[in-house]
Order: structure tokens, then sequence, then C-alpha cells
């Protein structure tokens, strides 16, 4: 088969090819890592629903967990980065784009770390998910389809009532009649 790398190197910039090995390693570090973690959860009877915030209505984790899977994630982070998600936002440098490296103490970056725990616990359960196959199930909706459009028509009824004249001269005849009462 060759030397891979120096025919790779022969068509990519010597830089692009370091980087892209470099990126391709961590990946795979990454996903193996992942995959433990989802591993140790399932062998724990974890669902994907512990790893939903409980204020969300699928949810099955208790506030408890929630917050230990936060702080978990929190300290994986280097300590400069710990340290500014414990620094009182208003101490900080206000800017509105996080910076290249993220590690300056500003408003950005710190909301940048924030939403990576989120996005971390977020790919485990996306995880566990999709070696459960596990479906998200819908509300169950109790209104009959009868209440459902009775319930959209007053809506509409209500949005008509409160438009100005000049808009309700641009709705179509059969629904200024029909939620409209005539003139006559």
């Amino acid at each position: 088969m060759g030397n891979t790398k120096n025919n790779t190197k022969s068509v990519l910039a010597l830089t692009v090819s370091d980087a892209l090995t470099k990126y391709s390693k961590t990946k795979t570090k990454s996903n193996s890592a992942l995959d433990s973690v989802t591993n140790s959860a399932l062998e724990q009877g974890m669902l994907h629903t512990d790893w939903i915030s409980p204020k969300s209505a699928f949810s099955t984790c208790t506030p408890d967990m929630w917050a230990d899977m936060r702080r978990t994630v929190i300290l994986s982070f280097p300590v400069g980065i710990q340290n500014m998600l414990v620094t009182d936002t208003k101490k900080l440098k206000r800017t509105e784009v996080a910076s290249e490296k993220k590690t300056e103490k500003t408003t950005a970056n710190k909301r940048y770390w924030q939403q990576q725990i989120g996005a971390k616990i977020n790919d485990v359960k996306s995880a566990i998910k999709k070696a459960t196959g596990a479906v998200d199930e819908k509300p169950e909706n109790t209104k009959t389809l009868l209440e459902n459009i009775n319930e959209h028509l007053d809506k509409i009824r209500a949005m008509v009532s409160d438009a100005d004249e000049k808009a309700i001269e641009q709705l179509p005849d059969s629904i200024r009649n029909y939620f409209l009462p005539s003139a006559e």
C-alpha cells in the first residue's frame, strides 16, 4: 500500500495534514470516551431521559443528579475555565463574541463554557438514545378533533377582531364573512 502519510502530504499542505491527523486522533479518543460513558450509564440502568434537565417534561433526572452531572463536566475543564464559571458574571469583561481560545475571563467565554456543559451532557443523552433505539414520546393530546378546531377558530376570531381595518380589507371574503358579523 505504500507510505500513505507521504502520499497525503503530496496533496495536502503539511500543516493541514498534521492538523487533520491531530483532529482525527482526538475525535477517535473522544468517540471512545463517549462510548465508555454510554456503556457505563447503560450498565447502571440509566435512560436517555436521565440526561435531560429536570425542568423538562420528558426528564427522569433528579435535581441532585443533574447538579452532579454538571459538576462532573465542569471538573473536566481546565482550572482556569472552572474559575471563570464560578466568577460572578458582573465581574467579567463584557463581550458579545467568545475569543478564539475561550480562556480569557469574559462574559461571552463564560457563556460558551456554560453551553459546553449542556453539550457534553446532551452528547451522552443522544448516544444512549441511539444505543437503545428510544424515541421521545409526544405528550398525549387529550382533546378531540372538534375541540382542537374550535380552539384554533377562537384564536383566529380573536386575531380578526383585534385587527385594524386595513388588515381586515386584505382578508379573503370567505374569511372576512366567516369571522366578522355582517353589518346587515
